[in-house]
C-alpha cells in the first residue's frame, strides 16, 4: 500500500486552505492512504486536507494525540482515526509512510517536521535510503527553516552529497504532483 504523511497546522488560514483542499485532492490520486494529524473541522488546515482527500475517493488515516481525542467521535468514511498516547508512538505511524509532505504550520508541525529530519539524518548516516521528504513551501513560508538548515550544514560540515538527501524544497501543490511517486 502506498501511504504519505502530511504534517500541517491545524488552525484556520484562509491563505493556505485553498492549496491544502488542493494538496488533498492530488494525494488522493497519487496515494492509496494519507496519513496527518486527524483534524476535520472545515477553514482549518487539517480540515481542508482531509476534504480534498476523501471528496476525492482517497483514504485517511487521522492520528490523533488522547489529548485530542473525543470519546464518541464519529469520522467520515473513507477514514480511520488512530488514539496516541506518546509523540514516539505517533512518530511510528507517521513515519512508516512511503513519503512526508511538511505543508505550513506552527510549533507542533515544526515539531514533527524535526522528527522526519532526523529520521532521515540517521539513514544517511548508516548509509541507507532516505525517506522522500517535501517541504511544501507555499508562499515561502519555509525559506528560513531552510536557510537555518543549510547554514547548520555548513557550520557542521555535513558531507555536499548528502546536503539534498535530507529534504526537498518545492514551491506549489502543481510542483509537488510532478515530483511524488505514484500508486503501484
Amino acid at each position: 500500500m502506498s501511504t504519505v504523511t502530511v504534517y500541517c497546522g491545524a488552525d484556520k488560514n484562509p491563505e493556505f486552505a485553498q492549496e491544502m483542499y488542493a494538496l488533498g485532492k492530488m494525494l488522493a490520486r497519487h496515494f492509496e492512504e494519507v496519513v496527518y494529524g486527524g483534524g476535520l473541522e472545515n477553514g482549518t488546515m487539517m480540515g481542508e486536507l482531509a476534504r480534498g482527500v476523501l471528496e476525492n475517493g482517497g483514504r485517511l488515516k487521522g492520528v490523533i494525540s488522547k489529548d485530542y481525542w473525543k470519546e464518541g467521535q464519529i469520522f467520515p468514511e473513507g477514514m480511520t482515526a488512530l488514539a496516541v498516547r506518546s509523540e514516539a508512538e505517533r512518530n511510528a505511524i507517521t513515519l512508516a509512510s512511503d513519503q512526508i509532505i511538511v505543508a505550513p504550520g506552527q510549533i507542533g508541525t515544526l515539531h514533527e517536521s524535526t522528527a522526519a529530519l532526523a529520521f532521515n539524518r540517521a539513514r544517511i548516516k548508516r548509509d541507507e535510503p532516505v525517506k522522500p521528504l517535501y517541504l511544501l513551501d507555499l508562499k515561502g513560508f519555509f525559506s528560513k527553516l531552510s536557510g537555518f538548515l543549510q547554514d547548520s550544514f555548513e557550520t557542521f560540515g555535513e558531507a555536499e552529497e548528502n546536503k539534498t538527501r535530507y529534504y526537498q524544497r518545492i514551491g506549489s501543490v502543481a510542483q509537488l504532483s510532478s515530483k511524488i511517486a505514484t500508486k503501484p
